[in-house]
């Protein structure tokens, strides 16, 4: 969930900054506007038009990511007896690969004792 919210965060920040962009491309780039006939006259949308339409994505990306959020989050309460069940299942999972090891440990000792035995038979050692 902290991941969603960081990408969240970093995707209003980047709105801000291209909205700013935006802003800025319109006010220092755009001359004056000439109308005839209730037309306007010398005007290119289409660098305007390519940032909003890169806001409007980013925005949309944001609603995906907001959608993604918990209806509802834990309260800490919860939080801590996720955390204490967390901790239990690491505990017995720990104890399982305790017991993993002691029964490697005894299997590589018996297949050692065996291939002893085995050599020792093959070149008559006793």
């Amino acid at each position: 969930m902290a991941d969603a919210i960081t990408q969240l965060q970093q995707h209003l920040v980047e709105i801000s900054f291209d909205m700013a962009k935006c802003i800025g491309t319109i006010f220092h780039e755009s001359g004056e506007l000439k109308a005839e006939n209730g037309q306007v006259k010398d005007f290119d949308p289409s660098k305007s038009q390519e940032l909003a339409q890169n806001i409007i994505k980013k925005i949309m990306q944001n609603d995906i990511l907001i959608s993604s959020l918990p209806q509802s989050f834990s309260t800490e309460e919860e939080q801590l007896q996720q955390i204490q069940e967390l901790l239990k299942k690491n505990e017995e999972i720990d104890k399982e690969l305790i017991e993993a090891k002691e029964k490697a440990k005894d299997v590589q000792s018996q297949i050692s004792n065996r291939l002893l035995n085995l050599s020792n038979n093959i070149y008559g050692i006793k």
